[in-house]
């Protein structure tokens, strides 16, 4: 549950919904486990990469499915929101904020909020990964930068002081000569 803290911080339901929710996800992933326990018993994966990915996904949509039963539609993309938000949160914490304390300027809780947000919105959610943005992967060899990367800064020049800003464009900088390193190997 520890992965979903954000989203249940964030999530603004009734509380005995949001018990509910806690109840039927902590299930749900029990059977989750459950499964792939099974599957690794007795063989492990099929060796059919589709069939298995099939498999993994039809518990996520089983799960999907009763949990925004229980939501109702309105609740349900509140909770699809706010999980990329949590993506994001956790690479924020990991790539941007080490950084910034590094640099002595660290950043606030509502500002890695609001960044999470912003990657959200100017990126998307695994299902629309870079795919907001026409082009949004490609680096231009004049600034290092991608065009989501350009949205993001605008974003951040809201968000952040100047000094996070520098630490903010080097980073992504540094993400991008990273891949472009790999691409080229």
């Amino acid at each position: 549950m520890a992965r979903r803290r954000y989203v249940f911080t964030h999530l603004d339901i009734d509380p005995s919904k949001l018990a509910e929710l806690k109840e039927h996800l902590m299930a749900s992933d029990y059977e989750h486990e459950k499964m792939l326990a099974r599957t690794a018993k007795a063989g492990g994966l099929t060796g059919n990469q589709a069939e298995d990915i099939n498999r993994v996904n039809e518990l996520a949509r089983e799960r999907d499915r009763k949990t925004k039963a229980l939501l109702g539609a309105d609740d349900w993309a509140k909770l699809v929101n706010l999980t990329g938000e949590g993506l994001y949160r956790q690479y924020i914490d990991t790539a941007f904020d080490a950084a910034m304390v590094d640099a002595g300027h660290p950043l606030t809780t509502e500002q890695g909020d609001l960044l999470a947000r912003a990657f959200n919105v100017t990126i998307g959610s695994k299902n629309g990964w870079n795919q907001r943005i026409d082009g949004a992967k490609d680096i231009d060899p004049a600034t290092g930068f991608r065009p989501s990367d350009v949205a993001l800064i605008r974003q951040a020049e809201t968000i952040l002081s100047e000094e996070q800003l520098k630490v903010f464009k080097n980073r992504l900088l540094d993400d991008n000569m990273m891949l472009i390193m790999r691409t080229r190997n």
